[in-house]
């Protein structure tokens, strides 16, 4: 009867070692089974990483960073650029046509008051 169990708990810890593919490098998975390659973040996790974690994930030259701040903060190339940011591309098309109709409108507003 103990031959049985010490069978059935081996064949499952061998099961569980054969779910994991053999072509993943070891290197890259930290204890929590974290992935820590640059591919699985997009611009806006890289950018709000803590220190220690950039350190080691975020390998960006300046330009590559300045152009992700780009990305995500200037009106224009966030509404039109489009890239893995997981927004929708019609969603971001009418927050620029709302946010350049509210500009237009507060500028005549206090040229009005001049």
């Amino acid at each position: 009867m103990l031959k049985n169990d010490e069978k059935n708990s081996k064949t499952e810890k061998n099961s569980k070692a054969d779910m994991i593919p053999k072509h993943i490098d070891t290197q890259l998975i930290d204890i929590n089974n974290n992935i820590l390659s640059k591919e699985n973040y997009n611009d806006y996790e890289l950018n709000n990483l803590s220190y220690d974690e950039a350190l080691g994930i975020d390998k960006r030259i300046f330009s590559q960073y300045y152009l992700s701040l780009l990305r995500m903060k200037h009106i224009l190339i966030f509404s039109f650029y489009t890239y893995t940011d997981y927004n929708s591309k019609l969603i971001k098309i009418i927050l620029f046509l709302f946010s350049f109709c509210l500009y237009l409108s507060v500028n005549a507003l206090f040229l009005l008051i001049q």
